[in-house]
């Protein structure tokens, strides 16, 4: 018996040995971030910038874009992936808050498909028309919209998206009716708006700035409760009009469900480590976005009020895709 127990002991030694050595090999190979969103938006840059703050881990990461039906697609390859965190999503409040309210036949369960590791950036959203337009700011858009009702187009990143639910949210409020044209992601839908094929857009700021400043875009008003740093003399919708608007993006790390929580730790403290670096910080500002790099917990509890704030959004607004 006493031969037996040491046995047990010995193995349980050996067992709990090999399962830290695996968790502190992590990573032991590279590393694959997928966008569900379009090569060149606010998406595949926070994707891009996870995986230059990963890349001291000492492995090679890559970013997918795998694009298509608001996100889902993207969405549904990391929930079917191995959960050993060689598989990630950068994921938003598009396709974790918003898709599970609009969209009753996801492929995936929203609460147990993926592991939330982070929040890299918070994004505003600024509402941006073509200089074509003749209105020089939201009053004057409010004037033209309610005296033509149904002439305009609006584009976005993809029906069931936050630029999506952000304009409909809008149109209820402002009371006002404005025509849908979805696209595929940010950069697709801005190169439209650029080009005078569709008049305007609530665009993640990030996507936007660039054509602001160079005049290609006007942005009327933000969606937040504050102005942008980036934008400071561009009033929120509130201020300008609309009272009580306030909505804003977010992007965050995600892993297919289930992951070792020492491999989600390592994650979460290697982005956050980077946010909180001054010089990325910085750059993730000048892009009029900004960093957060909370704690694994702290999201949790995030994303189920911010879920449950769209599900009322969504009951109110009466949207549905399927």
């Amino acid at each position: 018996m006493k031969r037996f127990t040491a046995w047990v002991a010995s193995a349980a030694i050996v067992l709990g040995f090999s399962t830290a050595a695996a968790q502190t090999a992590y990573p032991s190979k590279p590393i694959r971030i997928i966008s569900p969103f379009s090569a060149g938006g606010t998406n595949d840059y926070l994707a891009r910038l996870s995986g230059t703050l990963l890349a001291p881990l000492g492995q090679p990461v890559t970013v997918e874009n795998r694009l298509g039906a608001g996100g889902v697609i993207g969405s549904n390859a990391v929930a079917q992936a191995a959960p050993d965190g060689y598989t990630l999503l950068l994921g938003s409040i598009s396709t974790h808050s918003i898709g599970p309210t609009v969209y009753s036949k996801l492929p995936y369960d929203i609460k147990t498909a993926f592991t939330p590791i982070t929040i890299v950036a918070d994004v505003p959203l600024v509402l941006v028309v073509n200089p074509s337009v003749k209105a020089q700011n939201l009053g004057e858009l409010l004037q033209l919209l309610r005296a033509q009702p149904g002439r305009f187009n609006y584009a976005t990143s993809g029906a069931g998206t936050i630029p999506h639910m952000t304009a409909e949210l809008f149109k209820s409020m402002a009371k006002v009716d404005v025509t849908h044209v979805p696209y595929k992601g940010d950069s697709l839908a801005m190169t439209d708006v650029v080009a005078g094929q569709v008049q305007m857009m609530f665009a993640n700021l990030p996507s936007a700035i660039g054509f602001i400043r160079q005049g290609q875009l006007r942005a009327l008003a933000v969606g937040g409760k504050t102005r942008s740093p980036a934008l400071p003399d561009v009033p929120t919708v509130d201020e300008a009009g609309v009272p009580g608007f306030d909505v804003t993006g977010w992007y965050a790390l995600f892993g297919p469900g289930g992951m070792p929580p020492a491999v989600v730790e390592k994650i979460q403290a290697q982005i956050a480590a980077g946010v909180h670096r001054p010089d990325v910080q910085a750059q993730i500002r000048s892009q009029g976005a900004e960093p957060v790099g909370n704690d694994t917990a702290a999201f949790r509890d995030f994303l189920a009020r911010d879920q449950e704030k769209w599900r009322r959004t969504a009951a109110a607004t009466g949207i549905k895709l399927d």
